[in-house]
């Protein structure tokens, strides 16, 4: 039966919920996105889910400007 191994990494967090999600013509070009948006923080990744890209500027912004002192 689907969703029922105890070893996934999903298993003991249920329930869970897909937020984003972004369609690829090129599985390299998903695999490179993904690895870049787990370096991510928490905030980061959840203004990019709600489409607030205003906000995913401003914190990309800030994190650059800590990474030059």
């Amino acid at each position: 039966m689907a969703n029922l191994n105890k070893s996934c990494f999903t298993y003991k967090r249920r329930p869970v919920e897909m937020i984003f999600y972004q369609k690829f013509n090129d599985v390299n070009q998903a695999i490179y996105f993904e690895k870049k948006i787990k370096k991510w923080s928490g905030q980061k990744k959840l203004a990019l889910a709600k489409g607030d890209f205003d906000l995913l500027q401003l914190l990309a912004k800030c994190r650059n400007e800590s990474l030059r002192q």
